[in-house]
């Protein structure tokens, strides 16, 4: 009698899944950002296999070179290969952004579960919550920097931190709206310690609109990231990132705009991949879409 329900539920969840899967198959925008983000997921990790030379590789006298079948994308200022750079630049901007959005979630989430279930913790992370969204998200990331100094490990805590907040706002909604429901209730009546009430009952429950808002939210930190770089606080030369690549190459735009034109490019791919993925998930996972 016990397993009957069991392999009840686990049949419905994997045909949830299923059709789930199914939906977002058929959602074109979601499958162009998925193709976009494998696509850029691959040249990092085989980024010593795809690149054609050493990005950090000078050559003076080839400065400035346009994109030929010796240097698809051209050289930079130094003579480097601008292809080799952009995708190593991959590596850098991926991992600036899931990191920096995995601190967030982490931190975020939990921080939202508990203060969305215990209204004496909800008063105090609230205040300090909108404290924070008082301030322009890059701005406050540009503050941080500045404290902790420039690099890509301190850019990674700055957009990490200036995320927070967005989880931990999606967060408590989820759970304000899940805590009072039958089957918490439930849960409660059976004897469920708080802790087992929130993480094996409301967690799973609120976790739609945590992927989706982490999902859309990667492009923002990937942006964040190439903003702080840009602005030389983020990554440092000779380092191969985009936004910094883009910020070396601003005052030859009128004599090789090419330096400029591909990092951009490769930031604007990444940033639509991301957004067409959440898109498309917000889609599939709206509730009101279901059947």
């Amino acid at each position: 009698m016990i397993g009957k329900p069991v392999g009840h539920d686990r049949t419905i969840l994997e045909s949830q899944r299923a059709l789930l899967g199914r939906r977002l198959l058929r959602h074109k925008t979601a499958m162009i950002g998925l193709v976009i983000i494998s696509v850029m997921i691959l040249v990092a990790i085989f980024a010593p296999y795809i690149a054609v030379q050493d990005p950090l590789q000078q050559d003076i006298s080839n400065r400035f070179a346009r994109p030929s079948r010796f240097h698809y994308f051209g050289t930079d200022a130094l003579g480097r290969d601008l292809f080799s750079r952009v995708v190593y630049g991959s590596r850098i901007s991926l991992m600036l952004g899931v990191v920096a959005v995995g601190i967030a979630f982490t931190i975020g989430v939990g921080t939202g579960l508990l203060a969305g279930y215990y209204p004496t913790i909800d008063l105090v992370v609230m205040r300090l919550v909108d404290i924070l969204m008082a301030f322009p998200t890059i701005l406050l990331a540009i503050a941080i920097v500045g404290v902790l100094g420039p690099g890509i490990f301190n850019a990674i805590v700055a957009v990490g931190i200036t995320s927070i907040p967005g989880f931990i706002r999606i967060t408590r909604a989820s759970v304000l709206s899940i805590r009072e429901t039958e089957y918490v209730e439930a849960a409660r009546a059976t004897g469920a310690s708080e802790f087992r009430i929130i993480y094996q009952h409301i967690l799973p429950n609120t976790m739609a609109p945590i992927i989706v808002y982490g999902t859309l939210h990667l492009s923002s930190a990937i942006l964040s990231g190439a903003i702080l770089s840009f602005l030389g606080l983020g990554a440092q030369p000779p380092a191969p990132e985009w936004g910094a690549m883009v910020s070396s190459s601003r005052q030859y735009l009128n004599l090789a705009p090419h330096t400029a034109f591909f990092p951009i490019l490769a930031i604007f791919l990444t940033v639509l991949g991301f957004n067409f993925l959440g898109d498309g998930l917000r889609d599939v996972l709206d509730p009101r879409l279901k059947n």
